[in-house]
């Protein structure tokens, strides 16, 4: 038996031709209600769930539904002739993006390289800056050390005019000897100012060498700032099976979740509507970034939980708590929640998000990674060890889709000394449930 033949036994055991579709009601169905698109018996019309509806006779039901199905089909078969070559366009789609990868490569290696020469340009005049700076330095201690020559011949030949002047004393008049005197004085007065600052002159003036030091810091600052790349430290991310919400369908490769639409026509709760689960990791110091498609949802959260034992069995969303931190769309529109602080994020329609946590610093960052821009960071202090969650809130008549990228290629593996394995541990979904998950 066919996967398909398999799943259209399992439509008709579900769907009974006598009954209506609230299945509680044991009445025979009348009508086909159009604004639903499910039968309905009397007590559906009763009890006023479907008040101004539109309705259609089962026999007028059954042939409009069947139109629409000519038609869906019709399209269906123009779109199978029209891919038909499916193979042939995923080749030559798997051609292009060699193309683009090869591109983009070179791209890269080229800008790098550039940079690199770039440092090194700066580098080779930095050190050339600085020889010529130490030349001259050496320059000046030369000169000092011949003009101490000089003076210290000038010494020797003051000490010798001072006993001419006390031998010229005797026999030479006092208006004379004052004029040799006066020249004396003043040589000494030159001889005691050059020793005197001596000592400053020998020792080396630096500041400029200090200067350079400080231009060359704030380059190495600047280029801090911008570098690393927070996908430098890109952590390998994977949905926990175990810690998940009971509507939460997760892939067998554990990188994608999804949520069907939930009913919610008999029910009042619309904490239904939304549902949680935990990565499989948790990190207690370092840096780690991962990525996540959220095309697949208008409504979702991404963030992170914090682990604290004594606040287990107490009903949470993500964000309503001092225990996460996320970034939540409600049908596109962005919004950073932290213990029921809100805070609006202006930037929208985000394909793909980036995360990145900074245990260490105590930082959360968000990353519109198409853009390339930021779109908020919490500043906190994380006592203890935190792990990636996520929130999908139901569609109607669609399934809502999260989808974590790999940033390693195949065969690389992510090994982080924050990364911690995973112990039990409870935190409570949307809808009350209790869930088993990481011991954060």
């Amino acid at each position: 038996m066919s996967p398909h033949s398999s799943s259209l036994i399992s439509i008709r055991s579900r769907t009974p031709s006598d009954k209506c579709d609230a299945y509680r009601h044991v009445s025979t169905i009348i009508l086909y209600c159009v604004n639903c698109n499910e039968t309905l018996c009397d007590h559906c019309l009763i009890n006023g769930s479907h008040r101004d509806h539109k309705y259609e006779t089962l026999q007028d039901a059954v042939k409009n539904r069947l139109e629409k199905i000519k038609v869906e089909s019709t399209k269906l078969a123009s779109n199978v002739e029209k891919f038909q070559d499916i193979k042939a366009r995923v080749s030559v789609a798997e051609q292009e993006l060699e193309a683009k990868y090869d591109r983009i490569k070179r791209n890269i290696t080229e800008k790098y390289t550039e940079l690199y020469t770039i440092l090194e340009k700066n580098q080779q005049n930095a050190f050339q800056l600085l020889e010529a700076e130490k030349e001259s330095l050496e320059d000046c201690l030369s000169r000092i050390t011949e003009a101490g020559d000089t003076y210290q011949q000038t010494s020797l030949a003051m000490q010798e005019n001072i006993k001419m002047l006390r031998m010229r004393k005797k026999i030479e008049s006092a208006a004379s000897l004052l004029v040799g005197i006066k020249e004396l004085e003043m040589s000494l007065e030159n001889m005691e100012e050059y020793y005197s600052t001596l000592n400053e002159h020998v020792k080396s003036n630096g500041s400029r060498l200090r200067a350079m030091q400080e231009s060359v810091k704030r380059i190495f600052n600047k280029n801090k700032e911008i570098l690393p790349r927070p996908w430098q430290f890109s952590a390998a991310i994977t949905f926990d099976q175990d810690n998940k919400h009971k509507e939460l369908t997760v892939s067998e490769d554990k990188t994608q979740v999804s949520l069907r639409g939930l009913s919610t026509k008999h029910t009042k709760d619309t904490r239904a509507l939304s549902a949680n689960i935990l990565a499989s990791q948790r990190f207690r110091k370092g840096q780690h970034y991962w990525e996540v498609d959220v095309t697949g949802s208008k409504n979702w959260s991404v963030g992170v939980v914090l682990h604290d034992k004594s606040k287990n069995g107490v009903n949470r969303q993500l964000g309503k708590d001092k225990r996460s931190w996320v970034l939540e769309s409600d049908e596109g529109e962005l919004t950073a929640l932290h213990d029921n602080d809100v805070r609006r994020v202006k930037e929208a329609s985000v394909q793909r998000l980036g995360v990145f946590v900074d245990c260490d610093k105590g930082r959360l960052n968000f990353y519109d990674v198409i853009t390339g821009n930021k779109l908020h960071m919490f500043v906190t202090r994380f006592k203890g060890s935190v792990c990636p969650a996520f929130g999908l809130g139901a569609q109607a008549n669609s399934i809502a889709q999260l989808l974590i990228y790999s940033l390693t290629p195949r065969g690389v593996h992510y090994n982080s000394a924050g990364e911690e394995s995973v112990d039990s541990g409870t935190y409570d979904m949307q809808d009350g449930e209790r869930i088993e998950v990481a011991s954060l």
